[in-house]
């Protein structure tokens, strides 16, 4: 090989060591930008995952009160049935005695000569 030749074989060289370099140097750029996109990734999953993990807590709580409420609405409804079956002989007195309240008012106002009504 004369000089000539090793010449250009020499700046060929470099013209690939050089091109070889800013491959690596766009190849370790690539894998920051991959590694922080992974983070960033990473952390909203991790923030799904736990939405998620309240949501189904909160499912289970509803799920456990809804249960609660369903055994109780019969006893519930019987309860109440049972306060109406109380009070209708109750609301009958009162009418009875509203009625005959009435009658008295009626009677002192028939008796009286001023009314109660204009």
């Amino acid at each position: 090989l004369d000089a000539i030749q090793i010449a250009t074989l020499e700046a060929t060289l470099l013209q690939r060591r050089d091109y070889l370099d800013s491959i690596k140097d766009a190849l370790a750029e690539t894998a920051r930008a991959s590694e922080i996109e992974i983070a960033e990734k990473t952390e909203v999953l991790t923030q799904k995952e736990n939405q998620l993990s309240d949501l189904q807590a909160r499912v289970t709580d509803l799920e456990a009160q809804l249960a609660r409420r369903r055994a109780q609405h019969p006893k519930l409804l019987a309860e109440i049935r049972e306060e109406i079956s109380a009070a209708l002989p109750k609301t009958e007195e009162l009418k009875a005695q509203e009625e005959e309240m009435r009658r008295e008012l009626k009677a002192l106002q028939d008796k009286s000569l001023i009314g109660f009504k204009p």
